[in-house]
């Protein structure tokens, strides 16, 4: 939770910021226009920024930090390459439903088209290898001995979350009542397997789906 809102801090929400500036710069014909989010183009504001930073970047992290926890075991265990996968993942599904939406009224006044898919992917693409680079860095800090460990008490606050806190509650309970031989399980080889195939399906039929978006709204 911690790695995904920091990730989706910085760059869902700061780099998030500077491509909307950059698409504003860039379409020139919509300055003053509504977007879909009841903005205009062209203007920066404080209570605009602060909002998009936290509903889209603290908000967006923590819902794809929550999805990785459960597939994580089933990416390959190098950051980079497990943040390319996940970014496929993301783009193909909370992507497509959202930014890059062929139903999103924004790309009608938005220009070029092209660079507005270009900065959108590359945005998803750079959450998700940042994401995973600080998830895998926090998870190897919390793995070691040493006094240090205590500097990751804070991220506990994240418990109060709600959601975060209902699947802390069940995991606890997982861990109590089913013991070490349902984790055992879930580790095994036979799962790790299915999973991996689980995710490569995934993975083509997402990057089909973000391929699709694309071309919709190139050709729309």
């Amino acid at each position: 939770m911690t790695a995904g809102a920091i990730s989706g801090v910085l760059v869902l929400g700061l780099v998030g910021r500077l491509v909307m500036r950059i698409l504003a710069a860039t379409s020139g014909s919509a300055q003053g226009l509504l977007t879909k989010a009841d903005e205009t183009v062209g203007e920066i504001t404080s209570s605009g920024t602060i909002g998009f930073l936290i509903f889209v970047g603290l908000g967006g992290g923590i819902i794809c930090a929550t999805g990785y926890l459960f597939v994580r075991s089933w990416l390959p265990e190098k950051a980079g390459t497990a943040g390319l996968i996940f970014g496929i993942l993301v783009i193909g599904t909370l992507g497509v439903s959202d930014a890059m939406s062929p139903n999103n009224g924004d790309f009608s006044i938005l220009s070029p088209l092209w660079l507005a898919i270009l900065l959108l992917l590359a945005t998803g693409f750079l959450f998700a290898t940042t994401f995973t680079a600080i998830a895998a860095r926090l998870d190897h800090f919390a793995q070691t001995d040493g006094r240090g460990r205590a500097l990751l008490y804070p991220v506990l606050i994240f418990g109060g979350i709600p959601p975060v806190g209902v699947a802390l509650v069940v995991q606890i309970a997982l861990r109590t009542f089913a013991g070490d031989g349902f984790f055992d399980f879930i580790r095994g080889a036979r799962v790790r397997l299915v999973g991996r195939v689980v995710i490569a399906a995934g993975t083509a039929v997402t990057a089909f789906l973000a391929g699709q978006a694309a071309l919709d709204i190139l050709t729309a």
